[in-house]
């Protein structure tokens, strides 16, 4: 296991130690004007003195887990999410009332949303050799080309079915181009110990709990939660800020799976702890 520090810095920014410290160092980095783009993993000797400077200039890193297949085979389950990030919902400012039944959402917390209707997109991912999306926005769904879809249909896999995806006008379906309707939800279990929950925060409004990730470490869960369960589910318990989300697992088998057809390419899997 590790840990992998996505950094990004703007070019003019007034930051001489830690420019020169890349340079000095070989710190490898790309450049996007206006900005400097780098990951560098907490097992780099220079990370010590590096995380030293990103804090003297207030700079923040996006974290991520990083695990070695061999932790991966040896979990019983995962989350799992894209890394790849395509187009938004449409229309923009208007989707969540046209896919969603708000009867029990919460203003304030912004939980409770019941997806109703397909999403509506612009037009279809170019998906090359990917098989898998997130939408910017929707961070509790996973979205496949056609391929992918037949695939996952034709595994024996269980806890999953497929939404099609409409065209912006809503009158058309788009090709190639689907959600996964997630069929199953497993109760609540997430452990408030778990060294990836910062804090627990209650809405004064609607009562319901989610958990502030600390964006490092693993996630608990009970065991028991996961009895009779399918292949993919999703979870009762949402984390995150505002808004909050429930996270995407799957068992072994459908790792397996996943891996063996090649059809992992934009996915990312953290294995979760059972007790």
């Amino acid at each position: 296991m590790d840990v992998s520090h996505y950094v990004v810095l703007r070019k003019n920014a007034d930051y001489p130690l830690l420019f020169a410290y890349l340079q000095q160092h070989d710190i490898e980095y790309s450049v996007d004007d206006p900005f400097i783009i780098l990951t560098i993993l907490e097992s780099n000797p220079d990370w010590g003195n590096f995380s030293k400077l990103l804090k003297k200039y207030n700079c923040s890193t996006n974290v991520t887990m990083i695990y070695t297949e061999e932790e991966r085979l040896a979990a019983e389950w995962m989350t799992v999410r894209s890394k790849w990030h395509y187009d938004y919902p449409q229309p923009e400012d208007e989707y969540k009332n046209i896919v969603y039944d708000k009867t029990d959402y919460c203003e304030h917390c912004h939980i409770g949303l019941i997806q109703k209707e397909p999403f509506r997109m612009k037009r279809t991912p170019k998906w090359g050799r990917r098989g898998f999306a997130m939408v910017n926005w929707l961070f509790e769904d996973l979205f496949v080309s056609e391929d992918t879809k037949n695939k996952l249909e034709q595994s024996g896999l269980t806890g999953f079915s497929f939404w099609n995806v409409k065209n912006k006008s809503g009158k058309e379906f788009l090709q190639d181009f689907y959600q996964i309707k997630f069929e199953a939800q497993v109760p609540s279990g997430l452990c408030e110990e778990s060294s990836n929950v910062a804090g627990v925060v209650i809405c004064p409004v609607c009562g319901r709990t989610k958990y502030n990730p600390r964006m490092r470490g693993q996630y608990m869960f009970k065991k028991e939660i996961f009895e009779d369960a399918p292949d993919m589910v999703r979870t009762s318990d949402y984390i995150g800020w505002i808004p909050a989300n429930r996270m995407l697992l799957i068992n072994q088998k459908m790792y397996r799976f996943i891996k063996e057809y090649k059809l992992d390419r934009s996915l990312v899997f953290e294995p979760i702890i059972l007790i």
